[in-house]
């Protein structure tokens, strides 16, 4: 807290000095620069905090929501039941980003993940990879219906 005083103190003074302007006028507008760069610095902090994995098995995203204060969703792969896409605006459009909002089953929530980059070609990833895991889950219960063991594979 201190170091900020006198940074605004300082950096008032330089303002005050180089531009010949009035005290007060100089050290609004060093406030206002501190003020947007302290704003610019909690933003960054968010957007490294907040992370989106795919595995496999599950889906899983963190939520870093301000200084203090972060979401943790995760659902199986195998409780998936729907993904979608929105993408809004033309800043999304154009820099091809948006929303994957993915719907499971039962009493969890819907999972959104905001500000994915390519999220049309994420939603398709999640797809083949959910398609994936249902054919490999019927050949399995193909087989112990039939009997059939697994294949054992031997190592040398």
């Amino acid at each position: 807290p201190i170091v900020y005083l006198v940074g605004i103190w300082l950096g008032g003074g330089a303002i005050f000095l180089f531009f010949k302007a009035s005290w007060v006028t100089a050290y609004v507008i060093f406030g206002a620069l501190a003020v947007s760069l302290l704003y610019g610095a909690l933003k960054w902090f968010i957007w490294a905090n907040s992370l989106s994995i795919i595995t496999d098995l599950r889906v899983v995203d963190i939520d870093q929501r301000g200084l203090f204060h972060r979401t943790v969703a995760s659902a199986m792969l195998e409780n998936v039941e729907d993904v979608t896409v929105e993408t809004k605006g033309v800043w999304a459009s154009t820099f091809n980003y948006g929303t994957v909002m993915i719907q499971t089953g039962g009493s969890e929530r819907m999972i959104e993940m905001e500000e994915m980059p390519d999220p049309y070609a994420l939603q398709q990833k999640i797809l083949s990879m959910m398609e994936d895991k249902g054919a490999s889950e019927r050949t399995e219960r193909k087989r112990k219906r039939e009997g059939e063991s697994p294949k054992k594979v031997e190592m040398d």
